[in-house]
């Protein structure tokens, strides 16, 4: 079968990932990444709508805790990452469909198998909350749920990774970084 790298010819019945090319699945890692995302941003507004803002954010950070660890063993068995450690745990955020590649900008520092430095540069979050003057979900979301979801997810690569934030907003300004995290063991 002749490899697809758009939709626009004719109907395959029998369609398959394999059929599409690599540029056509990049295409479509990050359609499914935002799609993933945006299911995520509608659960939590009809729940905001019909049980409140304490009780949303309540079932969101329940959800990850519950999700994170099975997410993280899913994704180290699909791409064989066998690091216990916190070099596992950067290559499973690097691929997580959560905190998706492009869309967040982050660089990974490692000192050690047992010590890294995360940097967040750009968050999608951030950049929707600030020019509102969202402090309260900014607050919220990186001063608590990041730390304790980000641990929970990593606890898969090790039973005591640890988040610890070097630097969380608020920023002066859009050109400061969004935040820093020490992880380790």
């Amino acid at each position: 079968m002749k490899v697809i790298h758009d939709y626009s010819g004719p109907f395959v019945p029998n369609l398959r990932f394999e059929n599409l090319s690599k540029k056509a699945l990049i295409k479509l890692a990050k359609v499914y990444s935002l799609y993933a995302l945006m299911i995520h941003w509608g659960w939590r507004q009809v729940i905001d709508e019909e049980l409140g803002e304490a009780k949303e954010y309540e079932m969101w950070k329940e959800n990850w805790l519950r999700v994170g660890p099975q997410a993280a063993e899913r994704i180290a068995k699909t791409f064989n990452i066998k690091e216990r450690n916190v070099i596992g745990f950067f290559k499973s955020l690097q691929l997580d469909p959560f905190f998706p590649l492009g869309r967040f900008v982050v660089d990974y520092e490692i000192k050690s198998p047992n010590l890294g430095i995360m940097t967040v540069k750009r968050c999608p979050a951030l950049l929707r909350w600030e020019p509102k003057g969202d402090t309260k979900s900014i607050e919220l979301i990186c001063s608590d749920l990041e730390k304790v979801t980000f641990q929970q997810y990593g606890r898969f690569y090790h039973p005591e990774l640890k988040m610890i934030p070097m630097k969380l907003p608020p920023r002066q300004s859009p050109d400061e970084i969004a935040c820093q995290w020490e992880v380790r063991i």
